[in-house]
């Protein structure tokens, strides 16, 4: 065999290389593809398991967290029912002991009322009879300043006052009432 059979040897296999080659690029480049496509598949799938999982693990936790929450204000909104309940019955108790009071004051009230008013006509009734009497103590006062200032003497039974008019001694006797 001569060179050109050998360079053009060469150069057969050398194409068949290269189309072997080509072929296997491409044949590698569809492995690429496929194998990516299905590594994008299973991360997509992993993924919507993943997400899956959390979400109902945190959804789990969630539930428990909120359960306990709506048990611990379920415990609070009942002490707060019995604490107004309590409430309520003291603020009857001192709203009925404020009403005993006011009607108690209202009695007591009433009564210093009435004994003022009795004070009042009892000192005005007082005072109008006692000044009719010390009209009258008055009026008799000046008839016994008169008589303390007359000469007036005893004559026996009887009582004897010297008058400017008399006759025997100057004294004449004081009749009776």
């Amino acid at each position: 065999m001569n060179i050109e059979e050998k360079l053009e040897q060469i150069d057969r296999l050398a194409g068949m290389a290269s189309a072997v080659l080509a072929r296997q690029n491409e044949q590698a480049r569809g492995d690429y593809l496929n194998i990516r496509q299905e590594l994008e598949s299973f991360m997509m799938q992993h993924k919507k398991e993943m997400g899956g999982f959390v979400e109902e693990t945190v959804k789990g936790r969630l539930d428990s967290v909120l359960d306990g929450y709506v048990a611990e204000m379920e415990e609070v909104r009942e002490k707060m029912a019995e604490q107004t309940k309590a409430f309520n019955t003291y603020l009857h108790q001192v709203n009925q002991t404020n009403r005993g009071i006011a009607v108690k004051l209202a009695t007591v009230t009433a009564v210093c009322a009435a004994l003022s008013v009795i004070t009042l006509v009892s000192a005005a009734w007082m005072s109008y009879g006692y000044g009719s009497d010390i009209a009258k103590k008055k009026e008799e006062l000046t008839t016994l300043e008169i008589i303390g200032k007359s000469d007036i003497v005893r004559c026996g039974d009887k009582l004897c006052a010297k008058t400017g008019k008399a006759g025997h001694n100057d004294y004449r006797t004081i009749n009776l009432r």
